[in-house]
């Protein structure tokens, strides 16, 4: 839908004579036949935009690759609300007695809706190795799709006899509380990643986090989590196993984490990096 609504945009700025700014989201996507044939039709028509805005490092390489104009190719990565994501020590007492488990267990969260590209089957499948090691480890999903009904995860789930650890919350309204009461965070998207929401938010509720190396997810960490390979269960279970086993340590790394997040990416940065761009736009 992204690139369709490039060209569409592109079609009607031209026509108004209306600045043209066109915004990326992702990287290396797998598209159908009908939405590559859109691609290739942006990458030859790029420069005519006024800007081409990509939110990752991964995005601008993919899309200068496949033929978009480098000149036009601006990254401006997401911005985040610290105010809204910040730590809250009530909130694993909340999410303990919403799913009857004690507060003293080890939440990892996976916040993604449901879509191939998140790779929920690589999460389930590093999770039931680690439940074999620990007993009070419990994995938390929640995004669009991801709930009880969803009979495709349901088949993974039994499949690997973890149903008794692993809660599938849907999509939720409280994502910031959700955040801020689970203990570590896992992103195992396997491509198509740009600039990943999920990170930077629980980030920037002191929560550390164990990424695979797709998109810019490896850049957001830096030194404050564990990057692993995509598609590799064994090793994410590996790096979720090594961020357990930091204990206190990683309250350390999720400072780390919050400070990382308010000095490279807080939405003030962000909002003041869009109107430069409007305002050199504007001022040509």
């Amino acid at each position: 839908w992204m690139y369709h609504a490039d060209l569409f945009g592109l079609i009607i700025g031209k026509l108004y004579k209306i600045p043209v700014i066109w915004n990326i989201r992702c990287s290396n996507m797998e598209l159908s036949f009908s939405t590559k044939v859109v691609v290739k039709l942006c990458s030859l028509l790029s420069k005519l935009p006024e800007a081409v805005i990509v939110n990752s490092n991964s995005g601008k390489e993919y899309h200068e690759k496949i033929g978009y104009s480098p000149k036009k190719l601006e990254i401006i990565q997401n911005g985040f609300d610290i105010g809204k994501f910040r730590p809250n020590e009530s909130a694993k007492l909340l999410i303990s007695k919403e799913l009857k488990i004690r507060v003293d267990s080890i939440l990892i969260g996976m916040i993604a809706r449901f879509d191939p590209m998140k790779d929920h089957k690589n999460f389930l499948e590093a999770f039931s190795l680690i439940s074999k090691k620990y007993d009070n480890v419990y994995g938390i999903l929640a995004g669009d799709g991801i709930d009880n009904k969803n009979q495709e995860l349901n088949n993974i789930i039994n499949k690997l006899n973890i149903g008794d650890k692993i809660y599938m919350l849907g999509r939720r309204e409280d994502v910031n509380i959700l955040l801020s009461g689970i203990d570590i965070l896992s992103s195992s998207s396997s491509y198509g990643e740009g600039f990943s929401n999920a990170i930077g938010e629980a980030m920037a509720c002191e929560i550390p986090c164990v990424v695979t190396d797709v998109g810019d997810s490896a850049l957001i960490v830096g030194e404050t989590g564990i990057v692993v390979p995509p598609r590799n269960y064994e090793l994410l279970a590996e790096g979720l196993l090594k961020m357990i086993e930091l204990g206190e340590k990683r309250k350390e790394l999720g400072i780390m984490a919050r400070k990382r997040v308010i000095n490279n990416w807080s939405i003030d940065k962000i909002v003041k990096k869009y109107e430069n761009l409007y305002e050199s736009i504007c001022a040509e």
